[in-house]
């Protein structure tokens, strides 16, 4: 009788697709940063919160491509991608909620009597609390990497935060615009994350991902 030949998976197939969308957020983000902080130090006189947030984003995305490159892309043990690919996402989000908490001292000295600032500041910590939710949230996943269901909810809900997040940062770049150039660096960098979410919802449907 004929043996009936089965086409192999190949799990790896999904991880280097799922990862792929991060090494498009590192390379917008450490060119952007990279680019911000010449920017800073060029400035008269230097802007030294610009070149701070830029230097965590540059830390954060080499920590990230090292992550990748090393451990995550090329992982033969399927059974941990669920791990390591929230892992991923903690730490793309880490790099967005540092330099977004700089401006606190700001708010918490802001004047509520200056009208014309107040959304500024509302939405500056509105960002701030979505990353706070998503970093929390990704942290929760993590305890759930063996639960394909509670896993799948949680990280669903963590990529549809992040997409408002980033329609939130836009928004706010927008209305309050520094400099033109500026302006025009920082919208690209706040659509980074939005290839790796992309990217995700594209591999929802297949079982290897969720599974």
């Amino acid at each position: 009788m004929e043996k009936i030949k089965t086409t192999p998976k190949n799990p790896a197939n999904i991880n280097r697709r799922a990862f792929i969308g991060f090494t498009i957020f590192d390379a917008i983000h450490i060119i952007c940063a990279v680019i911000l902080m010449i920017h800073a130090y060029s400035s008269n006189p230097i802007n030294s919160l610009l070149a701070a947030e830029s230097g965590v984003e540059i830390v954060f995305s080499l920590l990230l491509v090292v992550f990748i490159a090393c451990l995550a892309e090329h992982n033969e043990h399927h059974e941990y991608f669920h791990a390591m690919y929230t892992f991923a996402w903690l730490v793309a989000i880490a790099s967005l909620l540092i330099p977004s908490t700089f401006s606190i001292p700001e708010i918490v000295a802001f004047d509520w009597t200056n009208h014309d600032e107040s959304v500024l500041v509302t939405i500056a910590i509105l960002v701030i609390l979505l990353y706070l939710v998503i970093f929390v949230l990704l942290a929760l996943t993590t305890f759930t990497s063996r639960k394909a269901r509670r896993w799948n909810r949680l990280i669903h809900i963590s990529l549809i935060l992040i997409l408002v997040t980033a329609v939130f940062k836009i928004t706010f770049e927008i209305i309050f615009p520094i400099d033109n150039f500026e302006t025009i660096v920082t919208i690209i960098k706040d659509l980074a994350p939005v290839a790796p979410v992309v990217i995700s919802f594209s591999l929802w449907n297949k079982r290897d991902f969720q599974e």
